[in-house]
């Protein structure tokens, strides 16, 4: 299915008055929430709005696939610690889902970005 077909899907069943976070929740079978540690040294995170976090999120430019690497575990999960408190800082009323190796937030709008932790860097 279309991103596009996907996304007029997901708005018409937000506007049957169903809550996005239910709509969400089925979407993305996400059943563990909160905190995740990292489960790899790098970063691959992209979404709908990347253009609109700071410069050091922007490894890769304001848009597409964004790639950090990190010297440790403990390290990546800092980072993505702070690009959580980034977003939850400018968009309080995020959502956040999480599971095992990855989150995924959703701002006001109902953009979304995925974040997934990878042991390798992608070749370029």
């Amino acid at each position: 299915m279309s991103e596009l077909k996907e996304f007029t899907i997901f708005k018409h069943l937000a506007q049957e008055h169903h809550t996005s976070v239910r709509i969400a929740d089925k979407m993305y079978s996400a059943n563990v929430k909160g905190p995740q540690p990292a489960t790899g040294k790098v970063l691959h995170f992209w979404g709908q709005f990347t253009s609109e976090l700071p410069v050091k999120f922007q490894p890769n430019g304001e848009a597409g696939h964004q790639y950090m690497e990190c010297s440790s575990k403990e390290e990546a999960d800092k980072l993505c610690q702070e690009l959580k408190a980034y977003i939850f800082q400018t968009w309080p009323d995020s959502i956040e889902w999480a599971s095992d190796g990855w989150y995924r937030w959703m701002i006001h709008d109902m953009r979304q970005m995925t974040l997934q932790f990878e042991n390798k860097m992608k070749k370029k």
